[in-house]
């Protein structure tokens, strides 16, 4: 099931992640999706870096002590910037290779359209910033 965002095809199952600390918390709580796909930038989002995993917070510190002979250690790729979360690996695999296959441009597009200033997404949750303090639980009310 697609959730709105606008690089995904019809049959894709990924929940792209949004701006909702609410949101952020009913996903992780409900234990539903733990695949997913990511993208890391270096400090100046000059390089990138697209992977695939079923757990990001391992796969982030992995690639955090990787040293010069590993991509990501060679070009100082830190920063998580962009996650889609998934029901099953093989869509998320499927996914990756198609992010992969696509222009810088149209990365870049991609990796905006969720969060325009490609602040580092940070644990537990990996969602960008919210503008404001209130999520939509707290404001309904």
């Amino acid at each position: 099931m697609t959730h709105g965002h606008p690089s995904l095809r019809s049959g894709d199952d990924a929940l792209v992640i949004g701006c909702c600390h609410g949101f952020a918390v009913r996903l992780l709580s409900g234990g539903m999706k733990r695949n997913c796909i990511y993208i890391m930038a270096d400090k100046q989002r000059d390089k990138f870096y697209i992977g695939v995993t079923n757990n990001l917070a391992r796969r982030r510190n992995e690639h955090l002590i990787e040293g010069p002979e590993h991509y990501c250690g060679r070009h100082r790729i830190y920063d998580i910037v962009y996650v889609e979360w998934f029901d099953q690996i093989v869509r998320a695999i499927a996914r990756e290779k198609r992010l992969k296959r696509r222009s810088r441009a149209q990365k870049l597009a991609i990796i905006t359209a969720l969060n325009p200033e490609m602040v580092e997404l940070k644990p537990p949750f990996f969602f960008p910033p919210t503008r404001n303090a209130s999520s939509p639980e707290r404001s309904e009310g």
